[in-house]
């Protein structure tokens, strides 16, 4: 069992936590390294739910979140075959909060158990637990025994797996409503902490980030469907359709009517969105190149007196008339090539094909 090296001994403080609880129900502990702690004998059950089986449907499980000076030390899980009912649940949690507190036996730190979840919600937890390991697993530099989640410690390599995860969850939800406070909730991670951190790494505000994002995807919309804007802003998860314009316009110097009317020869965009790889030394070709090559899209380029020009993305040629690839870098189109735009400072990165020049 791998538990973090604190002065004392957390894996020792769960055990005896589950060992008093175990004349109530069964319970188990899993942690950051999916580790399970358990006073079950039906520990199948529990592995299933960690692989996220869809085996579980007689069983009612309810979960604790267990936040350790400020970071997601690990879940307390009950699993029992009755419901349990939602006063005995609120019980449950502070007799749980208050064994750990007993057991530690330092009052110097910060304990909290969270308000139990329901089993959608935990597995959304472990989901992301999941991808965690996946992260740490697949990068050949990440320290053997690293600190948990949400640690806010200056662990290099465990803050910027949390950025990768944040910025997951935005891409993947981007047509949802979104706010920094729920993207923290979700990784169990302090708003303030996940705000600075990506302000840090990724040079732009969280909720920019994601606006340019859900631009990105407005842009696309906009021309592939003649939906009224009062419903395009609802399916990109915007409260107020005069927000969704206020914000479009902010970025693209157009209001969305403006950029379907003008922009409607435009036939194919490609939307590739900052990541921890860029900086200052890293131009928009090579970013690029690299995009199209991780996604399997052939790409293809002319060298004219030594400038890259792309002439084909995915088999779409430049036409022998007006039409062709161009590029944009947050939605504007450069007068440079390529490789001469550096992007440390950039966001959103668009190759557009059009069948004649835009205006």
């Amino acid at each position: 069992m791998d538990f973090i090296n604190y002065q004392f001994n957390i894996k020792e403080i769960i055990e005896k936590t589950i060992q008093s609880f175990s004349s109530i129900t069964d319970i188990i502990f899993i942690n950051q390294k999916l580790d399970i702690l358990s006073n079950s004998t039906d520990i199948k059950a529990f592995q299933d739910l960690i692989r996220l089986e869809p085996n579980l449907k007689n069983k009612y499980i309810y979960a604790y979140p267990l936040i350790f000076n400020y970071g997601l030390e690990g879940i307390f899980i009950l699993f029992d075959e009755e419901k349990i009912a939602a006063e005995n649940l609120y019980l449950y949690r502070g007799y749980l909060e208050v064994a750990v507190k007993t057991f530690l036996k330092d009052h110097n730190q910060e304990v909290l158990l969270l308000k139990p979840l329901y089993i959608k919600n935990l597995r959304k937890i472990l989901n992301f637990i999941v991808e965690y390991r996946l992260l740490q697993k697949n990068d050949n530099n990440h320290p053997k025994n690293p600190h948990h989640l949400s640690n806010q410690s200056n662990n290099n390599d465990t803050t910027l797996d949390i950025i990768k995860l944040a910025r997951q969850y935005i891409l993947e939800n981007i047509t949802n409503e979104l706010s920094l406070k729920k993207v923290a909730q979700t990784l169990y991670i302090s708003p303030d902490y996940l705000s600075r951190i990506f302000k840090e790494h990724l040079h732009i505000n969280f909720i920019d980030y994601i606006n340019m994002n859900k631009v990105a995807v407005a842009q696309r919309e906009l021309l592939s469907d003649n939906a009224p804007i009062k419903y395009l802003s609802q399916k990109l998860g915007f409260s107020q359709s005069s927000y969704f314009s206020k914000v479009f316009k902010q970025k693209t110097h157009l209001s969305p009517l403006q950029f379907r009317k003008q922009n409607s020869r435009i036939k194919k965009i490609y939307t590739i969105p900052r990541d921890l790889t860029w900086n200052h030394h890293i131009s928009v070709y090579d970013i690029s190149k690299k995009f199209f090559a991780d996604n399997n899209i052939d790409f293809k380029i002319h060298n004219i007196n030594g400038y890259p020009y792309v002439y084909s993305i995915n088999y779409l040629k430049n036409n022998q008339i007006n039409g062709g690839w161009i590029y944009t870098v947050d939605f504007l189109q450069p007068i440079k090539t390529s490789n001469e735009i550096f992007v440390n400072d950039k966001t959103i990165i668009q190759w557009l094909y059009t069948d004649r020049a835009l205006e």
